[in-house]
């Protein structure tokens, strides 16, 4: 299934996993989504202070087997596969 990226400020933020652009777009553009950005930190800073814009766009090869090492951290809340794309999977700086 595609992995597509979330950029706030030209920065990789997080990922998403649905099996059409559209879908994934739709997920970026969610109030729930959107609030769980905006929620979360990394090195004391929020993923996305909601102003900026939102940027989707395809992962790249070393986003994707970042994504694949964790999938099974997804597996593990026993959600179902097409629920991953709920999950968000911070990139970027590490």
């Amino acid at each position: 299934m595609p992995l597509y990226v979330v950029e706030a400020h030209g920065r990789a933020v997080a990922a998403i996993q649905a099996p059409l652009l559209a879908e994934a777009e739709q997920h970026a553009q969610s109030l729930g989504f959107r609030l769980t950005l905006m929620t979360m930190s990394r090195n004391g800073a929020r993923l996305w202070d909601g102003t900026g814009e939102l940027r989707l766009r395809s992962s790249t090869p070393a986003e994707q087997a970042k994504w694949e090492v964790s999938e099974p951290k997804h597996a593990e809340t026993k959600l179902e596969p097409e629920r991953w794309i709920t999950a968000t999977v911070p990139f970027g700086d590490t």
